[in-house]
């Protein structure tokens, strides 16, 4: 048991105590980010804040995280945006205490933190965890290529003390200028190119104590001491001495002016995009990585949990680390306790002293930050160029180019501005009009005998069906316009069943369409309108129909007024032959077969109104020819109301599938108004085929050829229609 337990442990150990390493390395690089140049003197009340939050956020999602093992660790893509607080502070305002103004940016950056916090935690309770995902990658990936840059630039006044600009400009006039800007630089490569060559946890820590003994060798070799090493500003310190941790001092809230916590506004928003963003894509990451699925939600409150707590001590905003995580489970670390202990190991560096802190190299810091700003930059430009489309690969050197020029908040405006703008440039080739068909093709949902199905084919031009799709705007309307038909149509149905909205360019274009059609002499009908689509005509005065033609809510509605119209013209009323099985033989197989002759095998039905003629489920053993009135075929559904599926009328012959396939029926058939029918069963047929053959041949082909006109016209539909 003991040996078991200690078998599954050490793993948990290791990667706790290894990782444990890496976040407090990088907790002391951030916090050498945020708290340099004029804020140097102060560096000591940063760090006690970035360890103490790291070590807290650490325990608290390993404990909280719904899924074990997940490590976390402060963010660096809100490091860069808490490294611009100082400045809107005022700390290059002139400030004679550095100490105090230090203190003043560590309460400051833990009220961001513990904002950054509750917004997480209201996102997760609220479901909303997954909003960050809707951020275009051209965006995230320049916003990220920023950050990078911003590393690098604060890695450099790190090890410096000056700008990049300045920093180059005293290389070249000073050897001591030259030979820290050259060991960040050369440090921060050689992390990136032996990292990419060996992708090892250990790559980072053994680099920075190859920095740190490379340095003092080269100070002996100088015969130079720890002091004027200090005094030439190439290490951290100097410190007092004693242990890092020193608690937060909220009463320094009250020496700041109001206005200066107003102009961190934008910086504390920046925040909230960064690290939510940040956070969604690691969990994201992270249900790649280890093949499982994980509730971002319920992940992004504990985030949230963790974040408050890191707030608490002047911390920065904590996720659950991809790299981290992904690390532990590399050592065969599984449970909470690895988290635990890197947080413990977070904790004892604060007690550790600053006798250790005060001896690191600054370029050793700044190097990391190099390190950590060229892989942002590394993966997002060069390696992005061949992943993404030449426009997308340029949004995202806009938003580089924006964040270096203009900050973090306008870059992410300006990405934003520019996929919005590839958006519509590649929407617009979307064409708007989905379907464009013919009433030759496409129908209603009416089953029509033979002969005004030949009619509506011969005079199908005289209705035009026009299917819309997507939002209309401004460039993608002219596709409308251009679809209409010419003169000819006595009716053209505009359908926006699926259109999602418009906007008031649309709406003109509309107005448009109402115009040509009276030029053309048609008919217009709108159909599909949505409750605030038509809400949206009504307010620009848009007509849904042509003068002197009903409107219909549903292209069906619309088809079948269209049809009966057309129907008027072509068959008027009074001339179409009475509907019985003898007048079929005659219209259909053009062979008269006596009424007498097939009236022994027909039995003559009369149906009230809501009687059913054909009920699904039932076994197929007839069929009915309609000789008048109207019946409804309806789809019956177990869990629902019964599904409308067409309507047929005198003419039309239902129940002739299952009559010959024997499969059972397939929908239900009652009637709407008082309707009277003409029915074969299938013993009639029988006896049909006994006494009659030539008769029961005849009636072979007569099913047979409206079978095939059925699937014809269905053919032609489906064709037409793009379906």
């Amino acid at each position: 048991m003991f040996r078991a337990r200690l078998r599954d442990g050490a793993p948990n150990a290791v990667a706790g105590m290894v990782l444990g390493l890496l976040t407090a390395v990088n907790a002391l690089a951030y916090a050498g980010l945020i708290y340099r140049g004029p804020l140097t003197p102060g560096l000591l009340v940063g760090a006690s804040a970035l360890l103490a939050g790291a070590a807290v956020s650490s325990v608290a999602i390993a404990l909280l995280a719904k899924c074990p093992g997940l490590i976390a660790a402060p963010l660096g893509s809100t490091a860069v945006v808490y490294a611009l607080i100082p400045a809107a502070l005022g700390a290059h305002a002139g400030l004679t205490d550095p100490i105090a103004l230090a203190r003043q940016v560590a309460v400051v950056c833990g009220l961001t933190t513990l904002f950054a916090g509750l917004v997480y935690w209201l996102l997760g309770n609220f479901r909303l965890g997954a909003l960050a995902r809707f951020l275009p990658y051209p965006v995230i990936g320049g916003y990220n290529a920023g950050l990078g840059w911003l590393f690098i630039a604060g890695g450099i006044e790190l090890a410096t003390g000056a700008h990049p600009a300045a920093a180059i400009a005293q290389a070249l006039t000073s050897a001591t200028a030259m030979g820290k800007l050259l060991a960040c630089l050369g440090g921060g490569i050689a992390l990136v190119a032996a990292s990419r060559r060996c992708k090892h946890w250990a790559i980072i820590p053994i680099g920075l104590v190859a920095a740190v003994l490379g340095f003092n060798v080269i100070r002996l070799a100088l015969g130079a001491d720890m002091g004027a090493a200090s005094r030439a500003g190439w290490l951290l310190g100097p410190f007092a001495q004693g242990q890092i941790w020193s608690p937060p001092d909220w009463g320094a809230l009250a020496g700041l002016p109001p206005a200066r916590l107003v102009a961190t506004i934008p910086l504390v928003l920046t925040t909230l995009l960064a690290g939510g963003t940040t956070a969604i894509m690691m969990l994201s990451g992270l249900e790649l990585e280890l093949h499982q699925t994980i509730d971002i939600n319920a992940e992004l409150r504990a985030t949230g949990f963790a974040t408050v707590g890191a707030g608490l001590f002047g911390g920065i905003v904590a996720s659950p680390s991809l790299t981290s995580t992904t690390l532990a489970h590399g050592l065969g670390a599984r449970g909470r306790s690895a988290g635990v202990i890197a947080g413990a190991v977070c904790a004892l560096m604060l007690a550790g002293g600053t006798g250790m802190l005060g001896a690191i190299p600054r370029f050793a810091i700044g190097a990391l930050l190099v390190f950590n700003g060229a892989e942002r930059l590394v993966d997002r430009v060069w390696f992005d160029r061949r992943r993404l489309p030449p426009l997308e690969w340029g949004a995202l050197l806009a938003v580089l180019l924006t964040v270096v020029w203009a900050g973090l908040l306008t870059g992410v405006v300006v990405g934003l501005g520019i996929t919005l703008l590839l958006f519509v440039l590649d929407y617009r080739q979307v064409s708007v009009v989905r379907v464009s068909a013919t009433g030759a093709a496409h129908r209603s949902s009416v089953m029509r005998p033979l002969t005004e199905d030949a009619a509506l084919r011969a005079a199908g031009a005289a209705i035009g069906l026009l299917r819309l799709q997507g939002y209309l705007f401004f460039l993608n309307t002219a596709a409308l316009t251009e679809a209409l038909p010419p003169a000819g149509p006595r009716f053209v149905i505009i359908d926006f069943r699926a259109v999602a909205g418009m906007d008031s360019s649309a709406g003109m274009t509309v107005r448009r369409v109402h115009q040509i059609a009276r030029e053309r002499g048609y008919a217009l009908m709108l159909t599909g309108l949505r409750p605030a689509l038509r809400a949206r005509f009504v307010r620009l005065h848009l007509a849904l129909a042509s003068p002197g033609v009903p409107e219909w809510k549903t292209e069906d509605l619309a088809l079948q007024y269209a049809e009966a119209t057309v129907l008027e013209a072509a068959i008027p009323p009074g001339t179409a032959p009475p509907a019985s099985f003898a007048a079929l033989f005659a219209a259909t197989l053009d062979h008269p077969v006596a009424p007498e002759r097939i009236a022994p095998y027909l039995d003559h039905g009369a149906l009230a109104r809501d009687a059913v003629l054909i009920r699904q489920g039932d076994r197929s053993d007839s069929m009915s020819l309609i000789t008048a009135g109207r019946v409804a075929v309806r789809l019956d559904q177990a869990d629902g109301p019964s599904l409308p599926l067409a309507t047929a009328g005198p003419g039309v012959v239902m129940g002739e599938i299952g009559f010959y396939t024997g499969v059972p029926r397939t929908a239900t058939v009652l009637a709407e108004v008082d309707t009277r029918t003409e029915t074969l069963s299938q013993d009639s047929l029988a006896r049909m085929e006994r006494d009659d053959p030539a008769l029961a041949s005849l009636f072979h082909r007569l099913i047979t050829h409206m079978l095939a006109d059925k699937l014809a016209a269905s053919t032609r539909q489906q064709a037409q229609s793009g379906l």
